[in-house]
């Protein structure tokens, strides 16, 4: 990470993306759990069903940087990077943020949005295929070294680069992880 590095953050929930910002300005990287529970409890209606996972793997997530102080020195070389945020709908409404992102190496992770079922059951016939397809088209063009990681169509759990992929639907032979 350098002092050029940018995040973006983006969600189609607009809580999502507040709690983001918030968590970038304002959070001081110690307990993270309370943080969350201050947070969700002054946003009443927001989605707070990851409460509990918040509690459960903060714990992890220090462990994972060998304690609290190498986890405060990341997160306070986090805080200082540019950060930009979008609320947006990823299936339908990824060329606006594309749009706005610089080209530059990349590593996008969508999570399992494209797996998700509400979206499938949703979505008109190949909108998921289509969208895929041409937001992986779109982090390639990023930059020759981008990466994505996120979840295919099909529930395959991808971590590669974004130039591996070549199909929406049979992606489960990619060994990259």
């Amino acid at each position: 990470m350098t002092e050029n590095t940018r995040f973006v953050w983006f969600d189609f929930d607009a809580d999502s993306v507040q709690f983001k910002r918030d968590t970038i300005k304002h959070w001081n990287g110690e307990d993270f759990p309370k943080w969350v529970d201050m947070w969700v409890h002054a946003h009443p209606g927001c989605n707070d069903r990851l409460v509990a996972m918040a509690h459960e793997r903060w714990s992890r997530v220090i462990d994972y940087f060998d304690g609290p102080v190498k986890w405060l020195e990341f997160w306070n070389k986090v805080k200082q990077c540019n950060h930009q945020y979008f609320n947006i709908d990823l299936i339908y409404d990824h060329d606006d943020m594309f749009k706005q992102m610089d080209d530059s190496k990349t590593l996008f992770w969508s999570s399992n949005i494209y797996s998700y079922i509400t979206p499938k059951l949703m979505a008109k016939p190949f909108a998921l295929e289509t969208s895929f397809t041409q937001m992986i088209e779109r982090v390639c063009n990023t930059h020759e070294d981008s990466w994505f990681s996120g979840t295919d169509i099909n529930d395959n759990d991808l971590m590669c680069p974004a130039s591996a992929i070549l199909s929406a639907t049979d992606n489960r032979g990619i060994g990259f992880e």
